[in-house]
């Protein structure tokens, strides 16, 4: 074949590639939908979850930097090790959350909210590691001294669930918008906040939702922003099953969730995976096991230091835990 047959062969190629409106490794065009109908879908299935009760097996991955080989803790091979609650509450938007780590039944951490308190926190306990970091959730997002920050922001982990729903009024704050991803083939729909403390418009994270005629829309990655937009945080989330309801068996439609969760820092290379079984939104538990005094052992309300501002320096009284006037009902022990 000549050079010139080659190079009419390749126009002929991308000329019937634009006419049907499909490119290698993505669908036609022409089978897009909305930004409105990836919302509703997305909300119709979230809205099925008032509460989540699911058992978790967790495995943390410290790094330093990214080639490190990293120590690691907990296995999603074995037995649970972790235990997962959340409460909507209805016609807030809001929830309150926890993820648990334990050991031999006993609690090693908890990352978690409580809107009541308008608290969110995170404590752990390994050995001769104790810490325990707590925020208002009213300033969640607004900038923090790195290493007072936490992890992760618990109210960005419930977006990574899947089950909580997204904001369907696009002509104010927050609101989401959408736009499309060919590789991978992808509805990118991004999260925009005005940030706490500064009041700053700022992308917070973008959730990808599977673009395709063989497989539902549902979301597949989500990476996590900066306050420079860059991604500090990406998260893998695959596997989705059913949520068993108040119906049970006979329930036609249940909600999905994804039952694997793998979170990366990408400065840091550290990961944690998360591989979910036995979710119900069953009444399984007390929802007293939110509060702050259950929530945080009293060993830990006593190191804790907050993400929104400074450490108290010596002789200065460290800001404390919004127990001593809570809402009614959150009274410590």
């Amino acid at each position: 074949m000549t050079p010139q047959a080659k190079i009419a062969g390749l126009l002929l190629a991308l000329v019937l590639l634009t006419a049907i409106g499909c490119g290698p490794g993505h669908p036609p065009v022409d089978t897009l939908v909305s930004q409105s109908t990836v919302i509703a879908e997305y909300n119709a299935n979230a809205a099925k979850v008032p509460r989540l009760w699911a058992r978790a097996r967790v495995m943390l991955t410290s790094r330093e930097k990214p080639s490190d080989v990293g120590i690691s803790w907990g296995s999603t091979m074995d037995d649970p090790n972790g235990l997962m609650l959340l409460k909507k509450t209805a016609g807030t938007g809001q929830a309150d959350f926890i993820l648990q780590i334990k050991e031999l039944g006993s609690r090693l951490g908890q990352l978690g909210t409580n809107n009541a308190a308008g608290v969110y926190y995170f404590w752990l306990s390994l050995g001769k590691r104790k810490i325990c970091r707590w925020g208002l959730l009213k300033l969640a997002g607004a900038p923090k001294p790195r290493p007072m920050a936490l992890p992760i922001d618990p109210t960005q982990l419930l977006t990574i669930l899947s089950i909580c729903q997204l904001p369907t009024n696009q002509t104010q704050l927050p609101f989401v918008g959408q736009r499309i991803s060919f590789d991978p083939p992808a509805y990118v729909l991004t999260f925009v906040e005005r940030q706490p403390g500064t009041g700053l418009c700022k992308f917070r994270r973008e959730v990808y939702f599977r673009w395709s005629q063989t497989k539902p829309r549902r979301p597949f990655m989500v990476k996590i922003f900066d306050d420079l937009g860059l991604a500090v945080m990406t998260a893998t989330i695959k596997n989705y099953k059913p949520i068993v309801s108040e119906a049970g068996d006979s329930e036609k439609s249940p909600a999905m969730m994804p039952t694997d969760i793998k979170l990366k820092w990408l400065r840091t290379g550290s990961e944690l995976h998360l591989v979910l079984s036995d979710m119900t939104s069953r009444k399984k538990f007390d929802p007293d096991v939110f509060l702050l005094k259950h929530a945080i052992p009293q060993s830990m309300r006593a190191i804790a230091q907050p993400c929104d501002g400074p450490v108290a320096g010596p002789g200065q009284k460290q800001k404390s835990l919004p127990l001593s006037s809570p809402p009614a009902g959150d009274q410590p022990e």
